[in-house]
Formats: C-alpha cells, structure tokens, sequence
C-alpha cells in the first residue's frame, strides 16, 4: 500500500520527534511535532457515519512519540480520527524534507493542460474545477460528499480510464482508495495528488504512476493562528496564508 511507503519515508523523522499538541476542528485535524512542525488531515464526515465515538485524553497525546502517532496511518483497522491525526503526524515530518525541483505553484499550475484533454478529480475542488473547465475539452468530477455536479462513484471503472489527466484529492489516503483509483487511472498521462493531506515526501511515489504531487509546507511560525482557525472551523481558504504551496515532479 502506498501509505505503508508514505510512512517508511517519514519514520526516520518520526523516531526523533514527539507530539506537541494535536487539534480535530469540523473539517479539518492539525497536529504539531516538539520542533513546530505543524501538519494537516482533512475530515471526511462521510467516513465517520455509523462509526462508535472517540475520545483522546490531553495527556495521551502531548508528549507522545510522534512515530506511534504516525503508525495509526497505516492500520486500516484503527478507527478513522486515529488513522487522520497519524496521516497529519507524518505530513508534519514534510518541513524537514528537501524539494530541490519543487515549484512555488498551485495545483492547476502544475502540469499542461490541453484543449482536448478529458480531466479527471477525485475530490471536488471548486476553483481547481473551475480553472480546468476552463482548458479542458471534458471535466469529470467525483465526491461522495457532494450531491450535485459530480459522476456517481459506481462510473469510475468506466470513465477513469478515459482520462488524460487525473487530479486526486489527499484524503483518498485516509479512506484508503489511493491505490484503487492508481490502477484505475492507468491512462492518465498526468496523475497529481493534490491538497494539503497529501504526504510531502516525493521519494515513496517513484515507480508508481503518480507523476506529481502538490500540497505544500505549513509555517512553523504560524502554528498558534493556524490551530486557533481550525477549532473554530476554519477551511483551507482562512489557513492558506500560513502554507507555502508547493508542486513537485515525481521522478519515475
């Protein structure tokens, strides 16, 4: 499974760092590594229907050594909250990665674009749709938290495959569809994880079909403003300015 590669990149940093506080807002969860690292998982409701509650005891999480957080990742058995708090775990490590080919840009920025291209998204990313739509001959949208403008799910076999580019969405790590939907695209010719769920850590996606991934860096400085947003439900539009976003190629 990719997050088991995921995981093996950030463990070495894992080892050496221990959780300083961790957060779960409404849409988003934040975790922040004993250095100030400060990484992110989006909430997928969708996944936590019919699910027994949780909770986490302050003195369980602070101080605990950031590795066991992250291995919650990796265990598709472990309920869905530990599996997102792991995912942000590890993708705080990223700020301690080097991206020396990475570029300073958004998602739709990263990659070509043809007119008569069909673009693919798993994850309905509203102003990323847009711009595409703009470009594209045909754009092709699935969100199962969404009810309108997307392609019901049981269509992916068919039209995945269709698709030149195809734009897949951090959180399929957490409802552990990434390596389905892999497969699935086999015809892209460009594949990109996209938001800030996506792990930072360009080495676990060689030799896969992913071709770039583009998320970003949170801003260690900005660790109280970002926390203080997400527990009052603030949204990847309110947390932007505390990211430098970044795309990075893949090198396959």
């Amino acid at each position: 499974m990719l997050i088991n590669r995921v995981f093996k990149e950030a463990e070495p940093i894992l080892k050496e760092r221990s959780i300083e506080d961790a957060i779960i807002g409404l849409t988003i969860a934040a975790v922040s590594l004993d250095d100030g690292s400060v990484g992110t998982c989006f909430i997928l409701h969708e996944e936590l229907e019919n699910l027994h509650e949780i909770a986490f005891e302050p003195e369980e999480i602070k101080g605990m050594p950031a590795v066991e957080m992250g291995k919650w990742a990796v265990n598709p058995n472990e309920h869905i909250l530990k599996r997102i708090l792991g995912i942000a775990a590890i993708n705080a490590c990223s700020s301690a990665s080097c991206f020396p080919d990475a570029q300073e840009a958004d998602a739709s920025k990263s990659i070509q674009v043809r007119t008569d291209d069909t673009v693919g998204f798993i994850g309905y990313i509203r102003n990323l749709v847009n711009k595409m739509e703009e470009k594209a001959k045909k754009v092709i949208v699935y969100d199962n938290a969404e009810k309108e403008n997307v392609h019901p799910p049981e269509t992916q076999p068919l039209l995945l495959p269709t698709c030149d580019i195809v734009y897949i969405s951090g959180t399929t790590f957490v409802n552990n569809t990434i390596d389905n939907l892999l497969d699935t695209c086999r015809n892209a010719r460009e594949i990109i994880l996209v938001g800030p769920t996506v792990p930072m850590f360009p080495d676990a996606y060689k030799n896969t079909n992913i071709t770039v991934i583009a998320g970003g860096i949170w801003k260690k400085e900005s660790k109280d403003g970002l926390f203080a947003r997400v527990a009052l439900n603030g949204g990847i539009p309110s947390l932007s300015r505390f990211m430098t976003k970044l795309s990075v190629r893949v090198n396959n």
